[in-house]
């Protein structure tokens, strides 16, 4: 009796981490293709209610103060989530496939762009970048850039001075009627910071 106990564990065990190829295929055709995913479509059924984006903002350096140009160049990237209605699953239907990740091209992106760019305005990530996609429709997003803001230098008091630069980010093209950004922590991480003389 207790043989057969642990073979039907096993047996559920195997059962339950066997994810394969077609498991992934399988539900990528039944969210993109059989439900008719449309990435043009902000994710909530409820059109009349707001998509809330969660964001945090991780410094990874500065890498250059330009006080002539009045020119912040630092390296970074966002942690954005936010849930995708339409991109939702049972994972036991699918070999318990919990997560999967997609092109940012190929689903519902935000377009948050750095708000006082110095030279340009431009809608941040890249088709190198992949999204996580949890079975609940959590979409979690991050985008690495360089980033090249204005920001305001006084050198008066040099070599004493302090400088305080802001970057800035908004969803460009829509209102807080349809999408509304919170902070998941207040102010700027600075775990991944590299150390810089200035």
């Amino acid at each position: 009796m207790s043989s057969l106990r642990i073979l039907v564990f096993i047996t559920l065990f195997i059962k339950i981490g066997a994810q394969s190829g077609d498991d992934v295929k399988h539900l990528i055709t039944q969210l993109f293709t059989t439900n008719d995913y449309v990435k043009q479509v902000r994710p909530n059924q409820n059109q009349l209610q707001p998509m809330i984006l969660d964001l945090d903002f991780f410094l990874v350096g500065i890498d250059e103060v330009d006080e002539l140009k009045q020119r912040l160049i630092t390296t970074g990237y966002l942690i954005i989530g936010w849930t995708d209605e339409y991109l939702n699953w049972t994972s036991a239907d699918f070999g318990g496939l919990y997560h999967l990740h997609v092109p940012q091209t190929d689903i519902w992106m935000p377009d948050i762009t750095l708000k006082n760019g110095f030279t340009k305005l431009e809608k941040l990530g890249s088709s190198v970048i992949k999204a996580k996609v949890e079975s609940n429709g959590q979409v979690t997003w991050m985008p690495f850039e360089v980033f090249e803001s204005k920001c305001t230098i006084d050198i008066t008091y040099f070599p004493y001075d302090q400088q305080s630069c802001n970057i800035i980010f908004v969803v460009w093209s829509s209102s807080v009627a349809d999408v509304m950004v919170t902070l998941w922590d207040d102010g700027i991480k600075l775990d991944s910071m590299e150390d810089n003389a200035e």
